[in-house]
């Protein structure tokens, strides 16, 4: 059931949507993560990684004979807005244990406009021509693959943030 529903859309509204991301250990690593922008605004920040667990690769470069969790690390950043020299608005990904929002403003490749509701996806358009009931795993609509996200965000080129075990830390 997990490789069923993994990367699978579960809902969407227009230039926002939720995936469902089941990896081991990605669910818990981190907890919670934040990366994106929105209008002047950067963000870039985690919450409640269990370093102590072997399953947990990547330490952050504390030694867990003395920290066990990193309750919070991470930042938030003024920018000059991307839209000034035609970028996104916003753009970003939230993750909080096994569901991603992804969203971005205005819609992409790799956050297409979509209407969709429990892991039936009805319309999927902008940027790509607007399609009834796409194909997916499972039919027509059933458990719709989220878009592959790129390492790096660009938000003047239109990347979004990736987010995950294998995601780039600084």
């Amino acid at each position: 059931m997990v490789d069923v529903l993994d990367n699978v859309i579960c809902n969407s509204m227009c230039c926002q949507s939720v995936v469902c991301k089941l990896g081991w250990p990605s669910a818990i690593d981190p907890v919670c993560r934040q990366k994106g922008m929105c209008i002047c605004i950067d963000v870039d920040g985690e919450a409640c990684i269990p370093i102590l667990m072997d399953d947990i690769k990547d330490k952050r470069d504390f030694d867990t004979n003395i920290h066990k969790c990193v309750l919070a690390r991470g930042h938030q950043t003024c920018i000059v807005p991307p839209f000034l020299k035609g970028g996104a608005v916003c753009k970003g990904i939230n993750k909080c244990l096994c569901l991603e929002t992804r969203f971005a403003c205005p819609c992409d490749e790799e956050v297409p406009c979509m209407f969709g509701i429990c892991f039936v996806t009805c319309v999927e358009g902008h940027p790509k021509p607007f399609k009834f009931m796409p194909e997916g795993s499972k039919g027509p609509g059933l458990l719709v693959r989220a878009p592959t996200m790129t390492e790096k965000s660009s938000y003047a080129a239109g990347g979004a943030p990736a987010v995950g075990g294998e995601m780039e830390r600084s």
